[in-house]
């Protein structure tokens, strides 16, 4: 580690040797880092939809990451309908203990069968979201944990490798003995393997997981459309009701 960084600081200053990677493996894997980036925005994204409250975003992590059940939390709409469905059902306490300006069958009961409504389209909001988190998120969290993951590690290797096959480099040119060639073949062979590693897996990587990123959003549009005809059809069956 000591001798890793000593040669680091050797590269920054010009006196050590830094070998260049590759220009085609370069290029896949700085694809792979921005498809990597691309599905951690993604996600982001999608969990601003879901979880507008940035502190209950942070909470829920914390406990996904506790492998803990998530609460059943009300929606915004789930909300506002409880609430129709409460000053309902006051004015129509209050009209029977009181006065019977307004009828229970009328007002009263309007605003109870628009807090009705309200409840449904909530109910239809969380099917939405969770449709979201198994079609768009899910997959994202499993590429970002496995995959990503794995080539995260081989690029560490990778420059772990480099910097020893450079130093082996350095010593073999400042004192030409022939264990200190066989040392730099030795660390040559390594870093050669780690390189056709990682140009492997950054090549698994950019042949799915782009287009299945453009196919999870195709879904989700789908599935947004599917809400909103949805939505839109209760709201329609609820106006012409209430007429």
């Amino acid at each position: 580690m000591f001798g890793r960084n000593v040669h680091r600081i050797q590269e920054t200053l010009g006196s050590g040797t830094k070998t260049e990677l590759n220009k085609e493996v370069d290029e896949k894997l700085q694809l792979a880092e921005l498809t990597k980036n691309n599905a951690e925005a993604l996600i982001h994204g999608f969990d601003v939809l879901i979880t507008p409250n940035p502190n209950t975003r942070v909470k829920d992590y914390i406990r996904q990451k506790a492998n803990e059940d998530l609460p059943n939390r009300l929606t915004t709409i789930e909300s506002l309908g409880r609430t129709l469905k409460y000053v309902g059902q006051q004015y129509s306490i209050f009209n029977k203990q009181t006065y019977s300006f307004i009828t229970e069958d009328t007002k009263a009961g309007l605003i109870e069968k628009v807090g009705d409504v309200e409840l449904k389209i909530g109910n239809m909001e969380k099917a939405f979201h969770k449709s979201i988190q198994n079609v768009v998120l899910n997959p994202l969290h499993v590429f970002i944990d496995n995959d990503a993951k794995l080539l995260h590690g081989r690029k560490q290797s990778l420059e772990k490798a480099r910097v020893d096959m450079d130093i082996a480099i350095d010593k073999a040119k400042a004192t030409p003995k022939p264990d200190r060639k066989v040392k730099e073949n030795q660390t040559r062979q390594l870093y050669d393997k780690v390189v056709s590693e990682c140009a492997e897996l950054s090549g698994q990587m950019l042949e799915k997981e782009p287009n299945a990123q453009s196919e999870r959003l195709e879904a989700f549009l789908e599935l947004q459309r599917d809400y909103y005809q949805e939505c839109a059809s209760v709201l329609d069956k609820a106006i012409k009701d209430l007429k």
